[in-house]
This record gives structure tokens, sequence and C-alpha cells, in this order.
């Protein structure tokens, strides 16, 4: 019942993350490597590959050594890359956090991760500094921009010659290099130990992607999530041209693609409901676009299939997870669209039962589990949450729903602590919220479980429409025959102006349990 790649292992290559992506942009000096949407700023692989000598050469005149924890609190910039791969140079482990987070959220980050130095942005300074009063551990903050209270990341840079340093001895397997925060399958936000072989491992993998060398990328997704970071990370291996934005925009993607010509883009399914709904696509040349990999949550094959119809493009789900650094599969040439792909080199899978724990077979819903290079080394000072993640065989339980047909692609239906249970049956919110997407007057859907004393949960929907004479009663006729009875929206339907979402497109059915409960108290 173990699944195991199609594709040969590969070897995974023993060195430092900062080693690898120093090597493998070294050689392309001259070509362009990252573009500064927001101000149009060029940087060559050369350019880079110098910033990250001098920057680590300024780190460790600062004293970050290893060991050491150095956090980004920012938004993203060429500089955020750079100071990441410069600080694994100095075999010092980097933090990742959300800039638009509270200081109490910060706080609790840091409180636990206890970096050393910050790096953030001329708005987040004073909220650093806040923080930085009962985390003691702080000794240097940096702003990515100008800013009066603290010293900048480009006066610590202007000086800075480059000077080499004694280079810690890094053992791919053992050392950390990254420490993002994550919920896992429950829980408040834990920090997930990524190795240097973790990284390695996932951008070797990676770049089984076919590209070319002429190909472009597009990530407007945060660097403080897994997904955003390695997306950059590993367009800096591929070779290729990446542009970079601040944040997501709907006009300044069209524009950014027509100007820069871009051929791959990386993106979650918020921002491919809002392209395919959006009146501005027949306003910019999108032809240059070639792909769109979506991440981060599932994607429902009406909205793939209607991004395609209108832009031409290839839309292929990528799945991945922080604990797996992120990349949990490998996208064959020919991918269903509602599969994720196949088994990842070097990884092994298999489904287990959600009320068994048994394993099951082709075909068959269940949690996957998996192992391979890519599974983190554990949750930073929490040996519970890591034990109850990683078992004693070193297997990774995801905490997604999925199954795989008789070809070995992998499907995912949902997260493990969505589920919601009615009447003892198991209920999929993404599975009726893929069917509502297919509704022409809803423009967008969320379902969330409600607690009922005599059935456990009941199914809510929470619906965007585009024409406000659509009734709920008319909804419940458009499902009826769609869906088995038990997954029927038993909990009502509530129309809304927006629905709740993470930075990297999960909707947050957590905040929507919470408004259905308070609103019926």
């Amino acid at each position: 019942m173990v699944l195991r790649s199609a594709y040969p292992d590969v070897v995974i290559p023993n060195l430092s993350f900062s080693d690898y992506m120093l090597k493998a942009m070294n050689d392309k000096r001259d070509k362009i490597a990252i573009v500064d949407a927001p101000t149009g700023r060029e940087l060559t692989f050369g350019d880079v590959v110098d910033g990250v000598i001098k920057c680590a050469s300024a780190l460790n005149k600062r004293g970050l050594k290893k060991g050491d924890v150095m956090a980004t609190c920012a938004s993203n910039s060429p500089e955020y890359l750079i100071a990441i791969i410069a600080a694994a140079a100095c075999g010092a482990v980097t933090t990742t956090c959300n800039p638009r987070y509270t200081a109490g959220e910060i706080e609790h980050q840091f409180k636990n991760s206890e970096p050393k130095i910050v790096f953030t942005i001329p708005d987040n300074v004073e909220k650093i500094k806040e923080v930085a009063k009962s985390v003691k551990s702080i000794k240097e903050i940096y702003s990515i921009g100008e800013a009066d209270s603290v010293e900048t990341y480009s006066s610590m840079m202007k000086e800075e010659k480059g000077e080499a340093f004694p280079r810690p001895k890094i053992d791919p397997e053992e050392d950390l290099v990254l420490l993002p925060y994550s919920s896992g399958t429950t829980g408040l936000p834990k920090g997930v130990m990524i190795t240097h072989r973790n990284i390695v491992a996932c951008l070797t993998v990676a770049r089984m992607t076919h590209m070319y060398p002429t190909d472009c990328k597009y990530t407007p997704l945060p660097l403080f999530h897994l997904l955003g970071l390695i997306s950059a990370y590993s367009a800096l291996d591929d070779g290729i041209k990446h542009v970079l934005e601040v944040r997501f925009d709907l006009q300044r993607m069209f524009a950014d693609i027509e100007k820069h010509k871009v051929t791959i883009a990386v993106a979650v399914p918020p921002v491919i409901l809002a392209i395919v709904h959006s009146p501005l696509i027949d306003k910019y040349d999108l032809s240059s676009l070639r792909e769109i990999y979506s991440g981060a949550a599932p994607l429902s094959r009406k909205i793939a299939e209607a991004l395609t119809k209108k832009i031409g493009c290839k839309v292929t789900q990528a799945w991945g997870m922080t604990e797996a650094a992120p990349i949990c599969h490998h996208n064959a040439l020919v991918t269903p669209i509602e599969s994720v792909g196949e088994i990842g080199v070097n990884t092994k899978v298999k489904i287990l039962d959600v009320g068994t724990g048994q394993e099951v077979g082709v075909n068959q819903d269940g949690e996957i589990c998996l192992k391979g290079p890519q599974v983190m080394k554990g949750y930073y000072k929490n040996p519970a949450a890591t034990s109850a993640t990683i078992d004693t065989d070193g297997w990774l339980h995801t905490g997604d729903i999925g199954h795989y047909d008789e070809n070995g692609m992998i499907y995912i239906i949902d997260r493990l602590k969505e589920l919601i249970k009615y009447k003892g049956f198991q209920v999929v919110p993404a599975e009726i919220e893929s069917v509502l997407h297919g509704h022409p007057l809803i423009t967008d859907a969320a379902v969330a479980g409600i607690p009922d004393e005599e059935c456990g949960e009941l199914a809510r929907g929470f619906i965007m429409r585009k024409d406000q004479s659509l009734t709920e009663k008319e909804i419940h006729e458009f499902m009826k025959d769609k869906l088995a009875k038990y997954k029927q929206l038993h909990g009502g339907i509530e129309f809304c102006d927006s629905i709740p979402k993470s930075p990297t497109g999960k909707i947050m059915r957590r905040t929507l349990r919470q408004k259905a409960v308070e609103a019926n108290s």
C-alpha cells in the first residue's frame, strides 16, 4: 500500500543551502536574476552573489554566528532573499514572520524563536522596537528601506567590502537553516525546523519541472510563507528571470505579465478566482503566460478550466506544506487539472483511513502520509507536537485528506481539521465549495461546520453573489442533485461581501464558524 515515485531517486547534493545557491548562481553573473516590480530595479545573478557575500560579512561582524536566529518581518524585496542566504552562510537560522502581524502575534513567535537580529520595513520599526522590550534576545533591528530610528540594510552594506570570515562547518542533515511558523494539523503556530538538506532537496526536485532559459517567473506571494520563498529561490536556482512583486494587486499583476513577458506565474486560488472574474483581463496582453501554478489550497476544476479558456495557459495544481519544505509531489507533463501530480522523487506516500488508521488503496480517501528528504526535523522546542506529527517510523502525517488513482496521481480533497462531522458522516468543505463555484451567479464561496446538538456539526455556506436576486432556495435547489443528502448545507446559507482568507489564500474557516456561532447566540 506504500506508493513510491515512478522516477528513480536523485542524488541530493551534500551542500549547505548558501553553498548550493552560490554555486547555482555564480556562472550566470551577467544575466538578470530579479526584477523588483514596484521600482523596476533589476539585479543580475552577479549582484545577488556579491550581495550575499557582503551581507554575510556584515552579519558576521555584528556577531551573528552558527545556531543564532535572525528574523525577517518584512515585505517582499530582493534584500529579503539575499539576507536569508547570507545568514545561512553564517550558520544562522532565519525565522520568517508576517509583517502584518500584531505586536502580540510577533511577540509570540519571537519569544519562542529568540532572534538576535531582525530585518523589518520602515512601517514596522516601532512595532518591532516595542516587541524587543519583552523579547530580550533581540540585539539589532535593521530596516529594509529608509528609517530614522534604526540602521538600514543599505547603510549596513554601504561600506562593506565582503571580507572573508571563518565559515562554520555545516551538517546539512542536522543543522537548521529556516524556522517558519505553521499551525500544523492543530493548535497555535509552531516553529518548523527546516534543515539545509530539506531545502536543498526541495530545490533539487523543483529543477525537474522543465524550464527554458528564456522563462520569466512571477511571484506575488509573500516570502514569509515557504511557498513564496521556495518559488523565489527555485527561480534563482533555475537561472531564470524572476519578477518579484511586493504584494498581490490584480491590475498590477496583469501589467507586470504584459511588461516583462512573464511565462510562469505562481498563485493561490483566490488570485485565480479574481483573474477569472476580472473585467480588466481583456485590457492586457497576457499571451506570454504559459503556465500558472496554483498552491496552498484546493482549486476547483471549473475555475481552472475557466482560466484556461480566458487566457489559454495551462493551470497546474501544486501541493505542499511547510512541514515538507514545502514540496510533496512532482508535476507530470500531462496532469489532470484536479490532481497535484505524481509522487515526488525520493518520496514515499501512504493513505490512512481517518477512522481506523489502516492503510487504504486506490481511489480511497484518507490522510496522506509521506516520507522523504524534504520532511522537517520537527517542531522547535516542542517534542510533543513533533511526535504527534511524525511517527516512530518517520512518516509525516500531513493532515491533508486525499487519494491516488490507478496512474499514481495524487488528489487533495481538504484538510483533516476542516472535516465536518455530520451524524457520523465526514463532510469535506472543499467538495461543496467546488459545486457552489459552478453556479453562474456565485463569485466565491466558503463552507464551514457549525455546532449542532443533534447532528454534531452542520455545513453552513458563505456566499458571494453576482446578483442580489439569487436566493438561498435557488442555491439549495442547485445543489440538491449534485451532492448526497448528508453533504447539503443543513446549516443554512449566509450572503456576504467578502470571505476571510489568509495571505496565502486559505479560507479562514475558524473565523466563519465563530461568526456563525455569535450570530446564533
